[in-house]
């Protein structure tokens, strides 16, 4: 939260406001009365760029209304004593793999009511609930209310309740998703003689608490103390609609046209069971700079589905012995050279960012350090805060010891032999080596990834090893040195 909050004029939050300066700020709101929590009885905090307001009913689902995004973060965290990388992954995935406009958000407030309406109007005979006209109707039903709210990605109910929610909010506001439709509300905010313009479009960012408190009737909602119009939003037929919006996005989702405020078709049968959530793939790698373009540049990276990632995910468990982690999605790195040849590592983190998998980078402090030193029988010497993991020092060796590499997070190295042996202690997996494999010239260092899952060997000609998720990309195996190589490292 910022240091100091404007304090404005008490008009409508949803009116824009004079120009004139007579409705801006008129000073900051006191720290005392700013929204805060101190030892939290749930025991966490969480935000999700989740601003406090007291507009709860006007506001978006990343305001803390009655639903809000950043619930399932609370939700996940509420039902763990302490966190884990991995408990943090989870909530990550969970949370990106969200619809871009959030209507899951409020599934499980608005279910219900699309279960009883439906029940009401079966029991009537409503021809909204006939199965000759309606065939996907019940299985529909069945996908709804068994649905958890939450599992999105190949899930029917993810399709569903999406493209019911934006069925709903075109009927109540905007005049009806077909000309056909029987029940929609009494105000059509697309209509153009209300001048309006393009403020009423869809944005189910806005639109899941508004239509949530529509239907549950909710009073003490500022700043009208109620819902601000005092008619039936619904048209007096809140059933109806309900089930009228969900006939809608069953049909648009059996057919092959394009799904409502989505870059997606409908799936062309109205078997339900084939209706999974697939996120849009709204990311495109291989759109270059239009310099790169120009020239005539073409990689083959393929698309991603952005969907609702967080950029920046921190941690921090504030145990007698404080834990802390960050979560940061893969970028992607890697260039083009003046003749038109990407980079090795172009496109090189795709399936990590695909996979809401990380690449582990544990951090160092620059107020502290140290070092290892290893001698040719294998003995190890730590200082700083380098701490000893074990040696080769008191093991029979063939062939003397030439160099060492550390892991990533420092709790963990590999001894390397003039043979090509690889001795792995602490954290460090053993991932292969050349001993007891012929050598042109003896081993004279090792050098680490920077995920710690593999290793190089470079021989004295030149000559490189790759072991693990090392990965070759030359040496001066074949050169004439005018001296031998004595180490290596890695970038």
């Amino acid at each position: 939260m910022p240091t100091l909050s404007p304090l404005s004029t008490s008009n409508d939050p949803l009116l824009t406001r004079l120009g004139d300066g007579s409705q801006q700020w008129t000073g900051f709101i006191p720290f005392a009365q700013m929204p805060r929590s101190i030892n939290p009885g749930q025991g966490y905090l969480d935000n999700w760029n989740t601003e406090p307001s007291s507009q709860l009913f006007y506001q978006p689902n990343e305001y803390r209304g009655t639903v809000f995004r950043s619930q399932r973060i609370s939700q996940m965290l509420g039902s763990s004593t302490h966190i884990t990388l991995a408990s943090l992954e989870s909530v990550e995935q969970s949370i990106g793999t969200i619809d871009s406009n959030q209507t899951r958000s409020c599934a499980t407030s608005i279910i219900p009511s699309i279960e009883r309406a439906y029940q009401l109007l079966l029991a009537d005979g409503s021809p909204l609930t006939n199965p000759t006209t309606h065939p996907a109707l019940q299985a529909a039903m069945q996908s709804l209310t068994t649905w958890d709210g939450t599992t999105s990605i190949g899930s029917s109910a993810m399709s569903i309740f999406n493209q019911f929610m934006e069925a709903l909010y075109a009927n109540a506001f905007m005049g009806g998703v077909n000309a056909s439709d029987a029940y929609v509300g009494p105000v059509n905010l697309d209509d153009a003689s209300l001048g309006l313009g393009d403020h009423a479009q869809t944005n189910m960012d806005y639109s899941g608490n508004l239509l949530l408190h529509i239907l549950a009737g909710t009073s003490g909602i500022v700043p009208c103390n109620t819902l601000c119009y005092t008619g039936s939003s619904f048209g007096g037929h809140t059933n109806s609609m309900l089930i009228e919006s969900l006939d809608d996005a069953l049909t648009i989702l059996s057919g092959t046209g394009p799904q409502l405020a989505r870059s997606a078709t409908g799936f062309g049968t109205t078997n339900v069971a084939d209706w999974g959530w697939k996120p849009t793939q709204s990311i495109n790698w291989d759109s270059l700079d239009p310099v790169a373009s120009a020239a005539g540049v073409t990689v083959d990276c393929g698309t991603s589905a952005a969907q609702e990632r967080s950029s920046y995910f921190l941690a921090v468990d504030l145990a007698p012995s404080p834990v802390a982690y960050d979560l940061l999605p893969p970028g992607q790195r890697g260039f083009i050279s003046v003749t038109g040849v990407p980079s090795p590592y172009f496109c090189d983190q795709l399936s990590l960012f695909n996979n809401f998998q990380y690449k582990p980078m544990a951090p160092t402090n620059p107020l502290q350090g140290g070092y290892r030193m290893v001698a040719s029988d294998g003995g190890v010497f730590s200082f700083g805060d380098a701490q000893f993991e074990g040696s080769m020092g008191s093991a029979a060796l063939n062939k003397p010891i030439v160099g060492i590499a550390a892991t990533p997070d420092g709790k963990g190295y590999w001894e390397v032999a003039s043979d090509g042996g690889v001795f792995a202690f602490g954290d460090a997996q053993f991932e292969g080596s050349m001993g007891g494999k012929p050598l042109s010239r003896p081993i004279v260092g090792i050098a680490a990834t920077p995920d710690g899952k593999g290793y190089w060997e470079v021989a004295s000609d030149g000559g490189v090893f790759s072991f693990g998720d090392a990965q070759f990309y030359g040496s001066m195996g074949s050169a004439v040195l005018n001296k031998p190589i004595v180490g290596m490292t890695e970038t």
